[in-house]
């Protein structure tokens, strides 16, 4: 029998602190593998982001880093805003929509990674130059072409 196979969670004793994600990522990514019990579920916006159940037991293996921008997209026809993940090597350039509490001219564009530099987050952005890949993305949402990008995850 494997060790998965003889242990229960039932079994197990559980320790009465409770951790956010990420303060578990800071006390124990060094001291990997660890099984951990979810005490509050957390439930993703869409099918791309990660769900917990309340009470669900987890074995986290190794902690893997991966910086993208949750963006929002207006999906055509309706007007539905439908959330995507853009990753931070995205190979093309967005132009910043200003507001009233921005200023930056009407003609700017910047590389993805430019962005995420000189703004903070959140910033409404219009995709201006792209791969073949993002084009398919955009055309299947019917997307008119602007992203609202809201934070990094």
């Amino acid at each position: 029998m494997s060790y998965e196979e003889e242990v229960s969670a039932n079994d197990l004793v559980w320790s009465d602190e409770p951790y956010t994600l990420k303060e578990f990522v800071a006390k124990y990514e060094d001291d990997l593998p660890r099984i951990l019990k979810v005490d509050e579920g957390l439930y993703g916006a869409n099918e791309t982001q990660v769900s917990f159940s309340t009470g669900d037991v987890v074995k986290i293996h190794g902690v893997r880093r991966e910086y993208k921008i949750l963006a929002s997209v207006r999906k055509q026809p309706g007007n539905v805003l439908e959330q995507i993940t853009i990753p931070r090597g995205f190979n093309g350039t967005l132009s910043v929509i200003p507001d009233r509490n921005m200023a930056v001219s009407a003609d700017n564009e910047f590389t993805f990674d430019e962005l995420l530099d000189e703004f903070e987050l959140p910033v409404r952005a219009r995709f201006t130059n792209y791969d073949r890949g993002t084009h398919k993305i955009l055309h299947e949402l019917g997307e008119i072409g602007r992203a609202s990008c809201r934070e990094r995850v």
